[in-house]
């Protein structure tokens, strides 16, 4: 058994269920993913190394979203101006963070990187199916069991309980976009 101290750097060789294989200073053991933040090491095209703090975060995405709560729901619309559809809103809120995202809910399932339920991060998308058992709706997950989303015709940009409300039957795929 190792203790490993918090802010440590250890090397991953996997994931399963929620844990990490990992190495730390020649240690071979496992460490719930709760207790890891995974960055890659980001290499500028001259070669040298990127400040990771200026990177964008799943943290600054949600904080960003959080700013939209209570404007209104508009069906096509893709701006604070005009209001948001639901794919507006995601839409909207990545592309300020300099990534593209397909227009429809349907289309955001190719956008990012498929990630499990018990995976989730803040920032990961969250799309759910319609009545048609379609891609139907999207929103952001902000963490806790929560996402932010824009609702329907009279509701606006909201949060809602992923798991305590109808939300969490539909939901389909999770999408990771920053990875």
């Amino acid at each position: 058994m190792c203790v490993i101290p918090n802010g440590s750097s250890i090397n991953i060789t996997g994931c399963a269920n929620g844990w990490y294989s990992a190495v730390y200073k020649g240690f071979d053991g496992f460490v719930n993913s709760a207790y890891v933040v995974v960055r890659k090491e980001t290499i500028s095209r001259s070669g040298s190394r990127v400040d990771r703090s200026s990177l964008k975060t799943g943290e600054q995405v949600v904080e960003f979203a959080k700013e939209y709560l209570g404007y209104k729901y508009t069906y096509g619309g893709s701006s604070p101006k005009t209001g948001f559809d639901c794919s507006g809103f995601t839409t909207y809120v990545y592309k300020n963070f300099g990534y593209t995202l397909n227009r429809t809910a349907a289309g955001q399932t190719q956008n990012g990187i498929e990630v499990a339920w018990e995976e989730l991060l803040p920032g990961d998308l969250l799309i759910f199916s319609n009545s048609r058992q379609t891609y139907g709706h999207v929103g952001i997950y902000i963490g806790d069991g929560y996402f932010i989303h824009s609702v329907q015709t009279g509701t606006p940009v909201s949060i809602t309980s992923l798991w305590g409300s109808n939300y969490g039957k539909r939901l389909k795929v999770a999408r990771r976009i920053i990875y």
